[in-house]
């Protein structure tokens, strides 16, 4: 194996095989090529390149139109397959069956986002809603859209969760706030939330479990 090959990028061999398998159309990926997508993938990583859309890849990786296309949608059928696993109701009991469920949609976002897990009363999913998109450091949220599907739905339970893209999951003190403001608020409408998850990377935090839920009156 030649060096361009052999250098750390985080990928074992049989997945730098399949990677360039997809950049080269099943034919050996050029070495100017793999040369550049080696370096975003040590300046990017996986996680954050597998985000990227056709015309952000074709940029950052410097390919062309075709390889950047294959190479997004490789990642999409790959996110597809992840979920597929869990199947279409999962059953969302612990907080890591919640980390794992959502990993293909939050791993490597550069934003935060916000989501609502609407739960029947064996707690399967019955809907995933993303509450919100924002910043690097902060998603708005607003206890209305978190309920009002549940409540659409005849939902039984809610879980919500959200990623930290600077990848420390700790809980910052404004998810103990808002976890409190959610509480408050399904209690009211008679929809508990049964736990408030941090994501990052391959890492969560459950905040019920954490020690520090709020109580509930």
């Amino acid at each position: 194996m030649d060096q361009l090959n052999s250098e750390g990028m985080g990928l074992d061999a049989p997945l730098r095989e399949a990677l360039w398998a997809v950049v080269g159309n099943g034919r050996r990926a050029g070495r100017g090529t793999r040369a550049a997508v080696e370096q975003a993938l040590r300046d990017h990583g996986l996680g954050v390149l597998a985000r990227l859309q056709r015309d952000a890849l074709a940029e950052v990786c410097g390919l062309t139109e075709s390889q950047a296309a294959r190479l997004a949608a490789s990642f999409q059928l790959g996110r597809a397959a992840e979920r597929a696993r869990m199947g279409e109701r999962p059953s969302l009991k612990r907080p890591d069956d919640v980390a794992r469920f959502l990993a293909p949609e939050l791993r490597g976002l550069e934003i935060e986002t916000f989501q609502a897990l609407v739960l029947d009363a064996r707690h399967r999913l019955k809907v995933r809603v993303e509450v919100s998109r924002g910043t690097l450091t902060m998603a708005p949220v607003h206890p209305r859209e978190v309920f009002a599907p549940a409540l659409r739905l005849r939902g039984a339970a809610v879980i919500v969760a959200h990623n930290h893209p600077s990848g420390d999951p700790e809980p910052s003190a404004e998810d103990f706030e808002v976890t409190a403001r959610l509480v408050e608020a399904g209690r009211v409408v008679g929809v508990p939330l049964l736990d408030h998850v941090v994501c990052a990377g391959e890492r969560w935090v459950s905040i019920r479990e954490s020690g520090r839920w709020p109580r509930e009156t």
